[in-house]
């Protein structure tokens, strides 16, 4: 082995000892994963050897070229040299482990729990748990967890398994401030052409009387808010509310389907910071850098975790509508109409009272439906069917068409 590459090991082995022993880097993220051995690689970066072989491979013949074996990770082009070194040991015996990634220099780029799969020529990392990146300070960049995968203590080999985003996801600037948060309730997504496409029609009904109940309409301004609390996995969160605009389009028995199109964070930190995100899924195509899919729109929120629906029933927006009208009309009438219809254009007089008729038909019209115009969504607060029954607790019915 080359003195450099001793060099390195050693130095990646004392900033490691430090770095786990000043801060356990994982200490906010869980895992009941059993025994995990951690694992080094270095960030693959191509030298100039190394393209210089390739330019010169590209003059070779097609006959030769098709004879090259090509090595890839993560479906990226690496160097026999660089896959020999670092993963054709690992495939398939990271099963689960934590995979170290270091830059050239020697510095901390990401921790995560993976899986890595392949054969002598290629490997994949599947990431199976709680996952982190650092900035070159070492302060934290990102963090977030996926769902496990357990049999007993152990990664289930044996099951159809997908990772699902799990808890809440953070990202943070060089000084540690978070600047984005997502939040993934219930350790799942739910997968939009899962859901039934019958007709449904839902309800909220109150829990002391269930004759009494509102209809949830999914058109136009009848958009509902929907505020509950977020489960979350970094202990370093004291809570996390969250507050979501869009419509109802599933009821199960314990929880139900929310299609987002706005979506607002407020995280209170036990050091006491308070963070609050704010994201549009529907004002484009992007939120962020990520493009926002229908799948990805659709919000599994538990029975338990609610708190209120704020709903603009249409029935209260046709009489907004129609206060907004009157109040309007009535403004036109009183500022504009009344001084035009009391002068008299031959003389030039200024009719009293044909002006106090009509501004005071206008002042009445508008004290008239300005109440009706400021007429908002109703708030209601939410408990399970099973719950607390009060006049004040609704809980959600569907009706299948």
């Amino acid at each position: 082995m080359k003195s450099i590459d001793i060099f390195f090991l050693i130095f990646i082995s004392i900033f490691s000892f430090s770095k786990s022993y000043g801060q356990d880097s994982s200490q906010n993220l869980t895992t009941s994963y059993n025994n995990l051995k951690r694992v080094k690689v270095v960030v693959y970066v191509p030298d100039s050897l190394e393209n210089e072989k390739t330019k010169t491979n590209k003059k070779l013949d097609n006959k030769q070229s098709n004879k090259r074996t090509t090595y890839s990770v993560n479906e990226n082009k690496v160097s026999k040299e660089y896959f020999e070194k670092y993963y054709e040991k690992l495939v398939d015996k990271c099963y689960p482990c934590i995979l170290e990634k270091y830059s050239s220099d020697g510095k901390l780029e990401s921790e995560k729990i993976v899986i890595i799969d392949g054969n002598e020529y290629w490997a994949f990392e599947q990431v199976v748990g709680w996952f982190r990146g650092y900035y070159p300070n070492g302060q934290v960049k990102y963090t977030g967890q996926y769902t496990e995968n357990l049999k007993g203590k152990e990664f289930n080999r044996e099951s159809s398994y997908v990772p699902k985003p799990k808890g809440t996801w953070l990202n943070f600037d060089e000084e540690g401030n978070i600047i984005k948060s997502e939040t993934f309730d219930n350790e799942d997504i739910i997968e939009l052409e899962k859901l039934t496409l019958v007709k449904k029609d839902f309800y909220l009904v109150n829990s002391l009387d269930t004759n009494k109940r509102v209809e949830l309409k999914a058109t136009g301004f009848n958009e509902s808010v929907l505020n509950y609390n977020a489960n979350i996995s970094d202990t370093s969160l004291m809570s996390a509310e969250i507050t979501l605009k869009g419509y109802l389009i599933d009821l199960k028995n314990d929880s139900l389907a929310f299609k987002v199109n706005n979506k607002d964070t407020y995280i209170i930190k036990k050091n006491g910071v308070v963070y609050k995100n704010e994201e549009c899924y529907n004002c484009g195509i992007y939120v962020g850098a990520i493009e926002v899919k229908d799948s990805l729109r659709i919000q599994k929120v538990n029975f338990e975790n609610l708190n209120y629906l704020s709903y603009f029933s249409p029935t209260r927006q046709t009489v907004s509508n129609l206060g907004m009208f009157i109040s309007t009309l009535s403004t036109i009438t009183t500022l504009v109409v009344a001084p035009l219809v009391s002068i008299n254009y031959k003389n030039g007089d200024f009719n009293k009272n044909r002006y106090y008729k009509f501004a005071g038909g206008g002042l009445i019209g508008f004290s008239v439906g300005l109440p009706f115009a400021l007429l908002n969504s109703k708030t209601y607060n939410l408990s399970h069917k099973n719950g607390e029954k009060s006049k004040k607790h609704w809980f959600f019915k569907v009706k299948v068409q």
